[in-house]
């Protein structure tokens, strides 16, 4: 029975005919408990006619269960494994236990899921309930999160529904949201009316202004008049408070046998066989559940039993004295049927009254069982259980220690800091809190306040260094890494110190290398060049390590030294980074290592960003900061969105660029991530600029200036000394330019690296008397040289050019100009390439303008898209490389094809070709 749902019903129509015309969808439908969501799917489940309906309910018995609820939605795979690419078919049987194996990577048993729903939907649409998504199994909740996020092409329709403010993966996972609000008085009246209850107006408000229109509440209170009339006419009910007190209150007055066997069915996972075992052991007779039955307490169907609301067992539960609770846990334990060995030992865990060694072994038992399956959201849940029974301190503080490496591992940083700061405070011994405090600085710098990540870290260097001085290097690498991020020279000079101090240990080749990376990367903080120390630490990561005492010599790069060793070459400017970065991320797409996805991105597209790959750099960009909104990584998707803006700024999409740089700033500012403030500022004054917005460009780059000013940054590369000399000379404040040229060309000449020489040289040539113009600029050039910026050797070209022209040497103008047009316009930096135009122009010369690229007009996505097909792959290879479903993947490319007016590959292939 549906009441006052008409708009929520539209919604769902609407996504329900998308679905039936090949276009899938996903909504999340909230609401407080008791608002009407289980009836809404009924009613999504009865409009389905003609589509195939999966549908489940999360249960809270099953929560620590790996993948149950995966497995109750697909049901058996064994015939559609064979037609998965093996990765993810490997994945998927082990993480539904139909074979052993590593832990599956979560993003491929994902992939998997994904695959699998949109192979069924091919014979029919598929719908996809899931009720009381909150109580799905962590790992199921984010393999059906991810399938949710990428339904394209496919006639797939996903609805979750789970209570307002709980969190989880599909809530956190950004899909569209519906929320279901309590009736208004109208529709309590004729809800009333549908209960066969008295619906005056004055009855039915009285009821919605005492149940804040919740339909269960309604349904539930108007039948005891006794509690609608002791509650205040305009005091709402609290669904956790009052409502539940009418729960527990029914089931007290049936009797204790029937809030026994109420509070068994909680926690029973819908057996009615178990409910009954245990009842029975406690002295329980079957009248008692034909009571619970009789009064709507529970649902009896079959050999399921369960309570009738989840409310309903949760508050009989919640309203037992805690010795009768562990009664009713032991009891479960003892009646599970044998193998069911997991679910024992949780049982017996909840039954305990106090400390208990072997029973804390078994639980780390199940929980290391459940690391295996690639669920470490339910290994942290059981390594936490088996800490809080552990008896000895040290134990528990290593028990605590692995529960905060799981719940981090399963992406959740909020519940691994707290774990960390829990073995932080009590743990008796010295090792476990600077490991913990390490990893809590660790998570911090990826998800938090960068702030708390310099404190952690750096809190945890010193006892590293005598403890365990490989864990130290790494410990001061991230420091320095740190304050990249904070822009913060005194954090990287700490980390020096300490890299020094470790290099005089015995120390691995890559430890040694981490330190030198260190102590170069501060110096380049400190204004320095740091080219030596990062040109030897480049060296040492990258060399061939020793396996064993007197084994062969192999390259086995972990994957940490990896990227350290490309983020060394790009501080160094290294031409071969982005092939090397291109490699790397190939290889982690293969063995859906996702985790480092989002920096290697990052990085991948600040190499193409500057130098000539701008279209590539912007899909890195926009995948980099897809990846890191779902995995969590808060600062690197600021980092990717501010790089973004960068890019849209100087491409001319001005309204895409401010709206990255505004999200970019949103996640910057709280949590003292300082680079992305300025590479934000940097794209919006780069933008005014490109607009000719001459007096806004200044106030932006002035801005950038203060902050920079503010933090002692010493780095000349990150300073906008020449952007705010060429928006101050425009603006008629040459004196004001004058003291910020020779400010920052005194700085780039103390770094003494090519990049900085040829801006302070630009920015110098600005403001040189006309018969120095062209030695001012070839100084430029001549650096320009040595780096591959494109932009800007660009840029350098373009004023050139606009000095020569205003010093009315128009033919001699003409060169620099068209230089600077065509590699504008092979960048698509159109702003930039419409001035090098009308600057052109104006000196008399034939203009002819290369025109839009075609390819210029496809969105980040399809730029990956065609980039992977013209290079060779299959829908279903790039499919795979992108996590999509090669439905989507075809729906993107008939987008291409419809856009670029053509209708092959071939033909896309010849497009490219001609493009490049």
């Amino acid at each position: 029975m549906v009441v006052g749902r008409e708009t929520e019903l539209r919604r769902v129509a609407g996504l329900l005919a998308g679905a039936r015309l090949r276009r899938g969808g996903a909504l999340l439908v909230t609401g407080e408990a008791g608002v009407g969501k289980s009836t809404l799917l009924d009613e999504v489940a009865a409009m389905s006619a003609g589509a195939l309906v999966l549908r489940m309910v999360g249960t809270p018995a099953e929560q620590d269960v790996p993948y149950a609820a995966l497995g109750l939605v697909l049901g058996d795979v064994t015939g559609e494994l064979a037609a998965l690419p093996a990765p993810q078919a490997r994945a998927l049987a082990v993480a539904l236990a139909l074979r052993d194996g590593d832990p599956p990577p979560a993003f491929a048993v994902g992939a998997a899921t994904l695959a699998v729903l949109t192979h069924r939907a091919e014979r029919a649409p598929l719908v996809v309930l899931l009720d009381d998504a909150h109580l799905l199994d962590q790992p199921s909740a984010r393999a059906l999160a991810f399938a949710a996020r990428r339904l394209g092409a496919d006639p797939v329709l996903v609805v979750a529904a789970q209570r307002t403010g709980e969190g989880g993966p599909l809530a956190e996972a950004g899909l569209p949201e519906l929320l279901v609000d309590g009736l208004d008085a109208a529709q309590v009246g004729s809800l009333m009316a549908e209960l066969g209850l008295p619906a005056t107006p004055e009855a039915a408000a009285r009821a919605r202004a005492v149940t804040a229109g919740n339909p269960l509440a309604v349904t539930e209170l108007v039948r005891r008049p006794d509690a609608l009339a002791r509650l205040a006419l305009d005091d709402p009910i609290p669904l956790s408070g009052r409502l539940v007190d009418v729960f527990a209150e029914r089931a007290r007055d049936l009797g204790p046998d029937v809030q026994v066997v109420v509070a068994l069915s909680a926690l029973a996972g819908g057996s009615a066989a178990l409910v009954v075992a245990a009842s029975v052991a406690l002295g329980v007779g079957g009248p008692a559940l034909e009571r619970a039955e009789r009064a709507g307490l529970v649902d009896l169907d079959g050999d399921r039993l369960s309570p009738r609301h989840p409310l309903v067992g949760s508050a009989v539960y919640s309203s037992l004295p805690p010795e009768q609770r562990r009664r009713l846990h032991a009891a479960v334990a003892d009646a599970l049927p044998p193998g069911r060995t997991d679910e024992r030992v949780r049982h017996l865990a909840a039954a305990a009254a106090g400390p208990d060694e072997d029973l804390a072994a078994a639980l780390e038992e199940v929980a290391a069982a459940a690391a295996r399956r690639g669920a470490p959201a339910v290994a942290a849940a059981g390594l936490e259980r088996a800490a809080g029974i552990t008896p000895v301190a040290s134990r528990r503080a290593d028990r605590l220690f692995a529960a905060a490496e799981a719940a981090w591992a399963a992406g959740d940083a909020s519940w691994a800091t707290r774990l960390c700061d829990e073995v932080v405070r009590d743990s008796p011994g010295p090792a476990p809190p600077w490991r913990a405090a390490a990893l809590a600085g660790s998570i911090a710098a990826r998800a938090g306040s960068l702030d708390s990540a310099r404190r952690g870290l750096l809190g945890a260097a010193d006892p590293a260094m005598s403890q365990d001085p490989e864990a130290a290097s790494r410990i001061v690498a991230e420091v320095v890494s740190l304050a990249f991020y904070l822009v913060d020279a005194e954090a990287g000079a700490a980390a020096a110190r300490h890299a020094a101090g470790l290099l005089t240990r015995a120390l691995s080749g890559a430890a040694r290398g981490r330190c030198l990376m260190t102590i170069g990367m501060a110096a380049v903080l400190a204004g320095h060049s740091g080219e030596d120390e990062l040109g030897a630490a480049l060296r040492q990561l990258r060399a061939p390590r020793q396996v064993g005492a007197g084994g062969p010599t192999r390259d086995l790069h972990d994957d940490e030294d990896a990227v350290w060793a490309l983020v060394t070459m790009l501080w160094l400017r290294g031409s071969e980074a982005a092939d090397e970065l291109t490699r790397e991320i190939e290889e982690r797409r293969a063995a859906w290592a996702v985790g480092a996805l989002p920096r290697l991105l990052f990085l991948l597209a600040r190499a193409g960003a500057t130098r000539d790959q701008w279209g590539p750099a912007r899909s890195a960009y926009a995948e980099s900061t897809e990846l890191a909104q779902e995995l969590g990584q808060v600062t690197e998707e600021a980092m990717s969105l501010a790089g973004l803006a960068w890019l849209e700024a100087r491409s001319g999409a001005a309204d895409e660029c401010v709206r990255h740089a505004g999200r970019a700033l949103e996640l910057a500012v709280p949590r003292s991530n300082v680079f992305a403030q300025v590479w934000a500022g940097f794209a919006l004054g780069e933008s005014a600029l490109a607009a000719g917005a001459v007096e806004e460009a200044a106030e932006h780059f002035a801005d950038l200036d203060a902050l920079l000013g503010r933090t002692g940054f010493a780095d000349i590369d990150m300073h906008p000394g020449p952007e705010l000399a060429e928006c101050l000379v425009l603006a008629g404040r040459g004196e004001e330019a004058a003291v910020v040229v020779e400010e920052y060309a005194a700085r780039a000449l103390a770094k003494g690296r090519p990049w900085a020489l040829a801006r302070a040289a630009r920015a110098q040539a600005l403001l040189v008397e006309p018969a120095g113009i062209d030695a001012a600029f070839g100084e430029a050039a001549r650096q320009h040289a040595l780096t591959a910026d494109v932009f800007e050797a660009a840029r350098s070209r373009l004023l050139h050019g606009q000095r020569l022209r205003r010093a009315r040497r128009r033919a001699d103008a003409r060169e620099p100009l068209r230089d600077a047009l065509e590699a504008f316009e092979r960048l698509g930096a159109v702003p930039w390439a419409d001035r090098a135009a009308e600057e052109l122009d104006a000196t008399g010369a034939t203009v002819v303008r290369r025109g839009t690229r075609a390819l210029d007009a496809l969105s980040p996505r399809e730029r990956q898209i065609v980039t992977l097909v013209t290079e060779g792959l299959t829908t279903r290879e790039t499919a795979l490389r992108l996590f999509l479903s090669p439905k989507t993947v075809e729906y993107h490319l008939r987008n291409v094809y419809a856009r670029l007016g053509i209708s092959s590959r071939p033909e896309l292939t010849a497009l490219v070709q001609r493009e490049r």
